[in-house]
C-alpha cells in the first residue's frame, strides 16, 4: 500500500492513489488514514490479500508453465476466504485467456512524483500479442471496476511504463472477475494537471493526520 523511503518521500501505490482520486469529501480521510496507518505497521505480506494469485499470474507467463500451474500455485493457503476466492479468479483469468498466446515482454516500471509523493507506476504483466506491446494492471476486486479510476490508471501506466528495450506499450486494466481487458479506445485526455493537483492534496491531508 505504501511506505516511506530513505529520503522522507511517501510512496503509495498506483492503486492506493487513485482510490484517494475518485474519493470525494470525508472518505479522504478514511482513505489516507488507512495508508499512513500502513505505512507506519510497515509491509506486510499477509495482508496483502491478491499477492499470491497476482505474483502466480506473472509467474506462470514470465517462467512459461503451463496453466495447469496456476491452480497449484495459488494452493496452500490457510485462509478460508482465500481459500474462496483465488480459484475462482484463477478460474475466470483463464477463461479471459482463452486461446490467446502471448509472449512475455520485460517492462521498466516508473514513478509518478509530486513533490513528497511518489506514485509506483508498476503493472503486473508485459504482454506481446499480435504486434502490440501490452503493460497490464490486474484488478481482482469483486465490485465492477468505477469509470473515473479507469483513465487515471492508464494515464499514469501510459506516461510512466515502458518496454525495457524503451519501447512504448499499450496500457490496459484486466478486471479479472468481469473478465474484460480495458485499454484507450480514444487518445487519453491531458490527466497530469488533475493528478498534481491530486498528490498535493493527497500529502497536504496525510501530513494533517
Amino acid at each position: 500500500m505504501g511506505a516511506k523511503t530513505e529520503t522522507g518521500q511517501i510512496r503509495v501505490s498506483l492503486t492506493s492513489f487513485v482510490d484517494f482520486v475518485i474519493t470525494t469529501g470525508t472518505p479522504r480521510i478514511a482513505c489516507v488514514r488507512e495508508i499512513k496507518s500502513a505505512i507506519a505497521e510497515g509491509y506486510d505480506p499477509t495482508r496483502d490479500f491478491w499477492k499470491r494469485p497476482r505474483e502466480s499470474i506473472a509467474e506462470m507467463h514470465k517462467e512459461g508453465h503451463p496453466r495447469a500451474w496456476l491452480a497449484r500455485a495459488i494452493s496452500g493457503t490457510n485462509s478460508p476466504t482465500r481459500k474462496r476466492k483465488y480459484p475462482v479468479a484463477a478460474s475466470a483469468y483463464l477463461q479471459w485467456l482463452g486461446r490467446k498466446n502471448p509472449t512475455w515482454i520485460d517492462l521498466a516500471p516508473g514513478v509518478f512524483a509530486e513533490g513528497k509523493l511518489e506514485v509506483s507506476v508498476n503493472p503486473e504483466l508485459g504482454f506481446l500479442l499480435g504486434d502490440k506491446h501490452y503493460a497490464i494492471k490486474l484488478y481482482f476486486k469483486g465490485e465492477p471496476l468505477k469509470k473515473r479510476a479507469i483513465d487515471p490508471i492508464l494515464f499514469l501506466i501510459q506516461e510512466h511504463v515502458k518496454c525495457k528495450d524503451g519501447s512504448p506499450v499499450i496500457p490496459a486494466i484486466l478486471d479479472i472477475h468481469a473478465m474484460h481487458l480495458y485499454e484507450p479506445t480514444t487518445p487519453l485526455a491531458d490527466l497530469r494537471p488533475l493528478l498534481v493537483a491530486e498528490a498535493r492534496a493527497f500529502y497536504s491531508l496525510y501530513e494533517e493526520l
